[in-house]
C-alpha cells in the first residue's frame, strides 16, 4: 500500500510506484499512439503505391484490357430478363403452395359434419361384437327394427331415462308394433354433459367416444345392476340387435335392442280375440313365449313393482 506518483491516491496497491487505475490508462494510450501511427504508415504506402500504379497504366493497355475484361462479364438485357422471369416464376410457385397450404390448415379447422347414423351403428355394432367374441360369443348381425332408435329419441326429446316410453309400454311393445317377430331385451345408458345449460359446445359429444364409454359401463361396471346390462350383452341366444343413438349438446341416449329370431315366420294375425301365429322352428327344443300388455301406463303413471 502507498501513494501512486501520476494521480497522488493515497493507500492505494502500487507498482514501481504507480497504481493500477494509471497504470491501466497510460497502456490504452499507448497502445493508442501506436494505432495512430501504423494508420499513418499505411496511408502513406497505399498513395505511393496507387501514384505509381495509376502512372504504369497510363503508359500501357492493361487498363483498357480490363474494362474490356468487366464489360464482357456483364450480362445483356435478355439474359437479365429471362433471370427475371424465372425468379418471379418460384416465387409465384412457393406463393401458390403457402396458399394452399392456409387452405389445408383452414379446413382442417372447420367444424366436422356430424357423423350419420348408420356410421354410428356399425361402429356399435363392432364394438358389440367386440365383447361377445372376448366372451367365446357368437356375433350379433344389425337388425333394421328401428324400436331401439324410436326410444332413444323419445328419451332425448323428453328428456326422460326409462325403459317405460312417453305412451307407457315397454320395450317389447314398441318393437313389435314396429315389427319386430321375436323376443327383445333392452339396454339403455345415459350421459349428461358437464356444462351450465345453453353454454355447451355445438357438437360436444364425440358419439364414438360415448358408444364406446357406454358399452364398457354396461360391460365392465355393472354391480349396481347386478350385471344385468352385461348378461344380455354377451347373450349366446341373441341373434340381432337393433341401436339407438340420440344426442344433442346437452344429453347422449344410447340404447341397444337384443333380438331372438328364432322362427322364422310366415305369418301373424290376430282373428277376433285370437292371435293366429305361421312359421317355420329350426330343429332342436324351444321355449316359445309370447308377452302382452293388459293394461296401458303413461309416464306420469308408471307403476311401481
Amino acid at each position: 500500500m502507498g501513494t501512486c506518483s501520476i494521480c497522488k491516491k493515497d493507500n492505494v496497491d502500487t507498482i514501481s510506484g504507480v497504481c493500477g487505475d494509471c497504470i491501466g490508462k497510460n497502456r490504452t494510450k499507448n497502445s493508442q499512439n501506436r494505432r495512430t501511427v501504423k494508420i499513418a504508415v499505411i496511408i502513406v504506402i497505399c498513395a505511393v503505391g496507387l501514384y505509381n500504379g495509376l502512372g504504369y497504366l497510363a503508359n500501357s493497355d492493361i487498363l483498357q484490357n480490363t474494362v474490356s475484361s468487366i464489360s464482357d462479364k456483364i450480362p445483356d438485357t435478355k439474359t437479365i430478363t429471362n433471370q427475371v422471369a424465372k425468379t418471379a416464376g418460384t416465387i409465384m410457385n412457393a406463393s401458390s403452395s403457402i396458399s394452399q397450404s392456409v387452405q389445408s390448415t383452414t379446413e382442417s379447422l372447420k367444424p366436422k359434419p356430424p357423423s350419420t347414423k348408420e356410421e354410428l351403428y356399425q361402429y356399435a355394432l363392432q364394438v358389440i361384437n367386440k365383447d361377445r367374441k372376448s366372451h367365446g360369443v357368437a356375433p350379433v348381425i344389425l337388425s333394421d327394427t328401428p324400436s331401439a332408435q324410436n326410444h332413444a329419441d323419445d328419451m332425448l326429446n323428453t328428456k326422460y331415462f326409462s325403459h317405460w316410453n312417453t305412451n307407457g309400454v315397454k320395450p317389447y311393445v314398441t318393437y313389435t308394433k314396429l315389427g319386430g317377430k321375436g323376443d327383445v331385451a333392452e339396454n339403455i345408458s345415459y350421459v349428461e354433459a358437464h356444462c351450465l345449460s345453453g353454454n355447451c359446445y355445438f357438437n360436444s359429444f364425440d358419439p364414438f367416444k360415448q358408444i364406446n364409454g357406454s358399452e364398457y359401463r354396461m360391460m365392465y361396471d355393472d354391480a349396481k345392476s347386478n350385471w344385468g346390462h352385461r348378461d344380455n350383452i354377451i347373450d349366446p341366444n341373441h341373434t340381432h340387435v337393433n341401436l339407438g343413438i340420440s344426442y344433442d349438446n346437452e344429453r347422449f341416449y344410447f340404447v341397444e335392442n337384443f333380438e331372438n329370431n328364432i322362427v322364422n315366420w310366415d305369418n301373424m294375425q290376430m282373428i277376433g280375440n285370437q292371435l293366429h301365429l305361421v312359421g317355420e322352428m329350426p330343429s332342436g327344443k324351444y321355449l316359445l313365449v309370447i308377452r302382452y300388455n293388459k293394461l296401458r301406463y303413461f309416464l306420469t303413471q308408471v307403476p311401481k313393482f
